[in-house]
């Protein structure tokens, strides 16, 4: 998606704020400092939005951020890049005892286009959050399906998904992450995280077709679950 134009973005911003107009407070500064680049006002006005600060006061913990990152010996990262760490942040708040970056991950290596909600509370998907996405522990109960979808809905909170309306658990998540940057990670890890990346790949057929099985009355989430597999 390319950038937006100054007016684009300053409308974006206003428009997902148009709640508490005080929430506005800085919203020009924040847009020049965002680059205008979409994906980092969704992620920024969804946490600004729901969380009750002002444009004035993310535009500060952007800042130090950014700052942080650069003095840890990262190249300059995108707008995009600083903004999905306090969205995932926010996430983890919201939803305690879920990892949410696990979570994100899975979404990530599902491909992120349209994933039927109802993959995410299989037990294939329960397994691998249930070892924080790393597969470290074979012994560890495979996480809740009630609390997944809980997080889910955390995730759309904090602008790193969509969930299409109406449809309940069957409902087409589509992510608003990079999928290229968390499928290189996974990719590029140990030997050992390399086999979780091919497991969870395997999952992925499992689940899919787990949650084509139970769609027959939802053609929603059936197209989904094939254009996914």
């Amino acid at each position: 998606v390319p950038a937006f134009s100054s007016r684009e973005a300053i409308g974006y911003l206003s428009g997902r704020l148009s709640t508490d107009p005080d929430q506005r407070s800085g919203a020009i500064d924040l847009v020049g400092d965002l680059g205008c680049e979409p994906l980092a006002l969704g992620q920024a006005s969804a946490v600004i939005a729901s969380s009750g600060m002002s444009c004035r006061d993310y535009r500060r913990h952007f800042m130090q951020r950014q700052k942080q990152l650069v003095e840890a010996g990262r190249a300059e990262p995108s707008a995009a890049a600083v903004t999905w760490t306090f969205s995932a942040e926010y996430a983890e708040h919201l939803s305690p005892g879920v990892s949410i970056r696990a979570l994100v991950t899975l979404a990530a290596l599902l491909d992120g286009h349209g994933i039927p909600g109802a993959v995410f509370t299989t037990a294939a998907a329960g397994e691998y959050l249930a070892g924080d996405g790393t597969g470290r522990d074979p012994a560890a109960m495979p996480a809740d399906p009630q609390r997944t979808w809980n997080a889910i809905g955390c995730l759309r909170q904090a602008g790193l998904l969509t969930v299409d309306p109406g449809t309940g658990r069957s409902a087409v998540l589509r992510d608003r992450i990079d999928n290229r940057v968390h499928q290189r990670e996974a990719k590029s890890c140990s030997k050992k995280e390399n086999m979780v990346y091919r497991a969870v790949s395997s999952w992925r057929n499992n689940a899919c077709a787990h949650a084509s099985r139970h769609a027959s009355a939802d053609p929603l989430l059936a197209r989904s679950a094939r254009e996914s597999a």
